[in-house]
């Protein structure tokens, strides 16, 4: 049964939902959208950190020969970056609801939005390595921490030092509940606090898939393709989806600007946004990537995925594996490109959905439960 209206409750949500990031996006929406669906009134909490607006400026500083090289490169990119970026502000706009901007953290604390709940998360909003990182994503500026709690907030990565873990505990004290995205995130976190710490979902799986494909756009593409979204240097990725190129015949496409794809032969899609991105998720033959969202959409839309772990460090393989070890899906990681696996080999989707369901009614559960308690 949903409250009333005179009984419908205001909720704050801080997360990164200003990265022209897909992923980062694309969860803003799925949250807001899901509480108001259960009756409440979402709105974001519109921080726009310097920090923040300089990690998406077309041209990033100058601080090597490489960074030229890129310089350049995004140049002679330029049109469809700021195609990009429209596509991201007008979906945000349209789909995302916030609520006064502030331009940065201290001007939040000093002049603090007023909501019956605040919620941080999802997203890597508790990644202290993010250059855009800010003590804001602990709500640092809610003075009653019971009116506080975390929906499947990521850390983003396991090797923190002593002084971070103390900033995990201090930070989060008091608060009425907290749930991560990632069980190492858990293990992290429940022996320095004094609560339990869940783990329940990332909320783009709280939308059901057909309202996914509603809000998606059409692109004119191949009949057939292999959707590559690279993150990082990713060399075994890209090699191996060159060898799955070569074996199945079929054209790569690519969606994110990187000076590493100059000489990929590969279909350049950099000017879209996340209504495009979920069309070409849907209609692809093939994903390979490294994004924790593009494997979730590639299991929404139940897609042959193969999803690359970083092995320089584990910032992308706490989540892909958690999320992956719940769905007994483990074997679509890879971490190197001659990997001895069958590139057409079927996808068992209708466990991993049993699997799903369980966690997605858990995740809904723990979320609703929370805001009435």
């Amino acid at each position: 049964m949903l409250p009333t209206e005179m009984e419908m409750k205001k909720v704050g949500i801080i997360s990164f939902h200003r990265s022209i990031n897909f992923g980062s996006a694309l969860q803003a929406f799925a949250l807001s959208r899901f509480l108001n669906k259960h009756g409440y009134v979402p709105e974001h909490i519109d921080l726009s950190t310097a920090e923040q607006r300089a990690l998406y400026r077309l041209f990033p500083s100058f601080k090597s020969p490489g960074d030229l090289l890129r310089n350049i490169f995004y140049l002679w990119h330029g049109i469809s970056w700021f195609r990009k970026k429209e596509k991201f502000k007008r979906f945000l706009k349209n789909f995302v609801p916030t609520g006064k901007t502030y331009l940065s953290a201290t001007i939040l604390r000093q002049s603090p939005p007023s909501y019956d709940w605040y919620i941080c998360g999802s997203d890597q909003i508790w990644n202290q390595f993010c250059l855009d990182f800010s003590p804001a994503y602990f709500l640092d500026f809610v003075e009653d921490k019971k009116c506080c709690f975390s929906y499947a907030a990521s850390l983003g990565r396991t090797d923190f030092t002593l002084e971070q873990l103390q900033f995990f505990q201090k930070n989060l004290k008091g608060f009425n509940a907290i749930s991560v995205r990632e069980s190492q995130g858990q293990e992290i976190l429940s022996p320095l606090l004094e609560q339990p710490v869940s783990v329940v979902l990332d909320p783009t799986v709280l939308i059901d898939t057909d309202e996914w494909r509603f809000i998606s756009k059409k692109v004119k593409t191949p009949k057939k393709y292999i959707l590559c979204y690279f993150l990082g240097a990713g060399v075994e990725m890209r090699k191996f989806a060159g060898r799955l190129h070569r074996e199945t015949g079929l054209p790569l496409l690519t969606v994110r600007m990187n000076l590493r794809d100059i000489f990929l032969p590969c279909k350049k899609y950099y000017g879209i946004g996340p209504q495009e991105f979920l069309y070409l998720l849907d209609h692809a033959e093939f994903v390979c990537t490294g994004s924790f969202h593009a494997v979730i959409f590639s299991i929404l839309f139940r897609k042959k995925f193969w999803a690359f772990v970083n092995l320089e460090g584990n910032d992308c393989q706490s989540r892909l594996q958690s999320l992956l070890t719940k769905l007994n899906l483990t074997h679509r990681i890879l971490k190197y490109a001659d990997a001895p696996v069958s590139l057409n080999e079927e996808i068992d989707f209708k466990d991993a959905e049993m699997r799903l369901a369980k966690e997605i009614k858990y995740s809904a559960q723990w979320l609703l439960s929370s805001l009435q308690s």
